[in-house]
């Protein structure tokens, strides 16, 4: 294309000079053909060279173009092969982020659901570990406090045994100092009986050992008296004896 301007250009020269040429031939009448002929071979030789010169300068500047857009157009492939590799290897790197990312996603999710079923199971185990001591408390509660009702029910049992046991001693006791004192009271009646009988058939035989009888009879009563006292302080003393080992096993009892 470049070429064909060229030429088109160069013969608008020629013809510009032709019509030059024409006008001197026709205003120089007395230049001789020779000399016109001539000139006009130099100027004709002289635009061929030029020509030839911007011919050669064209082809030089079309294949500087042609080499240009060709380095072009290798650039713009070099540039596109680089851009799509670049866009693949982004879209790699993409992808193996994205499963990467995915990866790890699920692996923190493994992690906490490992995390909250350890939490769970460890809440588990405390909450059966709470409840075990829970059961084996209020267990070791029942145990002492059925512990404590038998201890209770067995020092009531022991308190009402020794109660009935001094009750049963004491009503023995007075029992038999009562039999005793029934007893003695019998003797007594009996003595004076006999006495009286005695002394009644013995008074008017024996008036002289009236005096040694009845020495002797009071003397008998105070024997009597003397041993009875005796048996009521001998009791008496039994019966402190027995209680005073009743109130030490009552205090022994409450400190227990």
């Amino acid at each position: 294309m470049f070429v064909f301007q060229f030429i088109c250009i160069s013969i608008s020269i020629t013809e510009i000079l032709a019509r030059s040429f024409g006008l001197e031939s026709d205003s120089s009448l007395s230049c001789s053909k020779f000399h016109f002929e001539e000139k006009v071979l130099e100027k004709v030789v002289r635009l061929e060279h030029k020509i030839e010169v911007y011919a050669e300068k064209v082809k030089l500047w079309e294949e500087s173009i042609s080499t240009s857009l060709d380095k072009v157009t290798e650039a713009k492939k070099q540039t596109e092969t680089f851009v799509e590799s670049m866009r693949n290897a982004h879209l790699q790197d993409q992808m193996r982020f994205n499963d990467s990312f995915i990866g790890v996603k699920e692996q923190t999710e493994r992690f906490v659901e490992s995390m909250q079923n350890a939490h769970l199971q460890d809440q588990t185990r405390f909450n059966d570990s709470i409840l075990e001591v829970k059961k084996q408390t209020e267990t070791l509660v029942e145990s002492m406090r059925n512990a404590h009702l038998q201890d209770q029910k067995e020092f009531n049992d022991s308190i009402l045994e020794v109660k009935k046991q001094t009750e049963t001693f004491v009503e023995s006791m007075r029992n038999a100092h009562l039999q005793d004192q029934k007893e003695f009271n019998d003797s007594i009646l009996e003595v004076k009986t006999q006495t009286e009988t005695f002394v009644e058939s013995m008074r008017n035989a024996h008036l002289q050992d009236q005096t040694r009888f009845n020495d002797s009879f009071l003397e008998t009563v105070d024997h009597f008296k003397l041993q009875s006292e005796n048996e009521t302080e001998f009791y008496k003393r039994q019966m402190n004896s027995l209680l005073d080992s009743f109130s030490s096993k009552v205090i022994e009892f409450s400190e227990a």
